[in-house]
Parts: structure tokens; C-alpha cells; sequence
């Protein structure tokens, strides 16, 4: 173990990490260590917004994604709070997170989807897999699907309400 350093950044993450228990531990260390090889040995109430702005510039010209930028942006943040307080200054409230690209989508053209459909064998899974090709619906809710959700005769399926993420409303489709 380097020699702790007091009042520098590389104390205070050492202070820092040892109040943590051992899961959320490991993951900021591995994003605070970013910080320590770049601003260990200077005291962390003189480290300065702009100083932190020029190392995270410096991250993205080394290829770092933005997400990643902002992950160990809010790891600095978490340590500041931690050990100064939620509503103390700190020079990394004053650096905006980076933009991150917007996600790209994982679907398939349905062209293709329709492709594979037509090359299945009838078969449980081939009507699992056209279920939810036409209607969007995850795995998960297709298997809690009930014979009394489904309506033949005016060919309609009442789908369960969702719980995961922001949750979805129970429906009929």
C-alpha cells in the first residue's frame, strides 16, 4: 500500500472506500483510481472544476466513452458528498456530465423476422416467437399468460400488468 498522503485525493479515497461495504466498494475503487493516478498527490479541497473538466477531456481524447466519463465523474461526486456533506461545495457539481450518444436499436428488421418465421417448423416455440413479433410483448409476460386471458372468439388476449422499470398498466390486445 503507497503511503497515504492526508489531505490529499489519495486519502481521502482511502478514508472514502473504507466506509463502503466490499460490492459497491470494488466498483468505486476501480472508477476512483482514474482519479487518484491523475490528482493523487494534490489536496482535494484545492482541486478546482476546470482542473477536473481538462482531466475528463483528456479521458475522451484517450477514447474513454462518455458513459464511462460520467460514471467515474459521479464516483468523485459520491466521495464529496460522503465525506463533506450532500450540500457542501464541491468543484464536481460545477462539471456537467457528458452527453452520451443515444442508444441504438437492438431490433431486428421485421422483414427478417419474418424470414426465420417462415422457415419454423410449427411448434410452440415458432407461436411463442410470433406472439411476440406481432405484439411487442416480452418472454416473461407470454408466460404468465393464462388460458382465461384469451378470448378466441373476439380474438383478443388481456395482457398482465408489468412491474419492471416505470411498470405497464394491464391491457387487451
Amino acid at each position: 500500500h503507497p503511503e497515504r498522503l492526508h489531505g490529499t485525493l489519495a486519502s481521502d479515497v482511502a478514508a472514502y472506500l473504507e466506509t463502503l461495504p466490499a460490492g459497491p466498494r470494488a466498483a468505486q475503487e476501480r472508477l476512483l483510481r482514474h482519479w487518484v493516478s491523475a490528482h493523487g498527490s494534490d489536496p482535494r479541497h484545492a482541486l478546482t472544476a476546470l482542473q477536473l473538466r481538462q482531466t475528463l477531456a483528456k479521458w475522451a481524447d484517450a477514447g474513454a466513452a462518455a458513459s464511462t466519463r460520467n460514471h467515474r465523474r459521479q464516483a468523485l461526486l459520491n466521495l464529496y458528498s460522503a465525506l463533506d456533506g450532500k450540500h457542501a461545495p464541491s468543484p464536481v457539481k460545477e462539471v456537467p456530465r457528458a452527453a452520451e450518444p443515444p442508444a441504438e436499436s437492438r431490433s431486428i428488421p421485421i422483414e427478417l423476422v419474418n424470414l426465420v418465421l417462415a422457415q419454423m417448423e410449427p411448434s410452440k416455440t415458432k407461436a411463442r416467437l410470433l406472439i411476440m413479433a406481432t405484439t411487442g410483448l416480452p418472454q416473461a409476460q407470454i408466460a404468465r399468460l393464462q388460458p382465461r386471458d384469451v378470448d378466441l372468439r373476439r380474438r383478443t388476449v388481456f395482457v398482465t400488468p408489468r412491474r419492471k422499470g416505470a411498470g405497464q398498466p394491464g391491457r387487451t390486445l
